[in-house]
């Protein structure tokens, strides 16, 4: 029986970034048991959000096609935080993060 690794990312209204694991067989995934959440780190620091109010809402996208899996952190305030992935697929290890930039200014998506 083939099993996988299924993962689920999680922001939460805080501050937080979490990710869960679990392996499970591929036909049973609805019944995954994740193990406790560990928060991510990207630069070496856990990824904290409150001075943007928090409500982190995760993503991975690989944007420059390098294969790798890249952070995208919403917040509140319309921000993204981005941390490059330097490790592997298999392993990300997040690099140091910024804030997405446009024409020198930092991007505001308004939620209103």
């Amino acid at each position: 029986m083939t099993r996988s690794l299924f993962q689920l990312l999680a922001g939460s209204a805080a501050v937080a970034v979490g990710l869960a694991s679990s392996a499970a067989a591929q036909d049973q995934a609805a019944q995954a048991q994740f193990e406790a959440p560990v928060l991510v780190q990207a630069g070496g620091e856990v990824i904290d959000m409150s001075s943007q109010i928090g409500y982190a809402g995760p993503a991975l996208y690989d944007a420059n096609g390098d294969g790798l899996l890249d952070l995208y952190v919403g917040c509140f305030r319309g921000k993204i935080l981005f941390a490059p992935n330097t490790g592997s697929r298999a392993e990300p290890v997040f690099g140091k993060p910024h804030y997405l930039q446009a024409e020198g200014k930092e991007i505001e998506i308004s939620n209103w």
